[in-house]
């Protein structure tokens, strides 16, 4: 079993992806951005996803730099005797039942469907823009991660919209609304 303490639930649609990245298209510069935060909290991954049932240990493995839990993935519970459909949150639960050794985590997810005292470990994206870098934020703060990512991380990070143009986050006002809690503007890149 993997020795971490900490992780993290990943979904993988309106959170590694979004409407704006395309569906099948893993948006690079928020998975380096996860795996930093994972290497930096000594956490691993665990998919939550629908696409644990499609694709296998070593596709998620691989693309999320051998940080992926040993036991990778959380049961589909799917509907209860009523017929009524399980909330993914009480998948989490029972994953974490079964792991008394995790004393941290936090689940990146699109959908609400997270139990009450799931709440506070919660980073709820939007489907149409995946992951921000206020969400990145947020995980860093929930983890008590004081430093930042290297400048090559943080240079490239940007969401691509769907026509194309280019667009980055300013260092200087990345570090500026952080110390001040403050959201970030996207800017376009008028040099690309």
């Amino acid at each position: 079993m993997s020795k971490s303490t900490s992780v993290f639930f990943l979904d993988v649609d309106g959170v590694l992806n979004s409407a704006k990245t395309g569906w099948y298209c893993w948006d690079k510069y928020t998975v380096n951005w996860i795996i930093w935060l994972a290497k930096m909290s000594n956490s691993k991954f665990v998919i939550s996803s629908t696409w644990r049932k499609y694709h296998d240990y070593n596709f998620f493995n691989e693309i999320l730099k051998d940080l992926v839990h040993d036991d990778w993935r959380t049961v589909s519970l799917y509907k209860d005797i009523n017929g009524n459909r399980i909330p993914r949150g009480q998948e989490i639960k029972q994953w974490l039942e079964n792991h008394p050794e995790i004393k941290q985590y936090i689940i990146f997810d699109d959908d609400t469907d997270m139990l009450e005292e799931q709440q506070s470990f919660f980073i709820n994206t939007d489907s149409n823009e995946g992951i921000l870098f206020e969400h990145l934020i947020k995980a860093r703060d929930i983890l008590n991660i004081k430093t930042f990512p290297d400048s090559e991380i943080l240079h490239m990070y940007h969401h691509p919209i769907m026509d194309g143009e280019k667009w980055y986050w300013d260092m200087q006002e990345i570090k500026y609304a952080t110390k001040n809690n403050r959201k970030i503007n996207l800017k376009r890149n008028m040099g690309e």
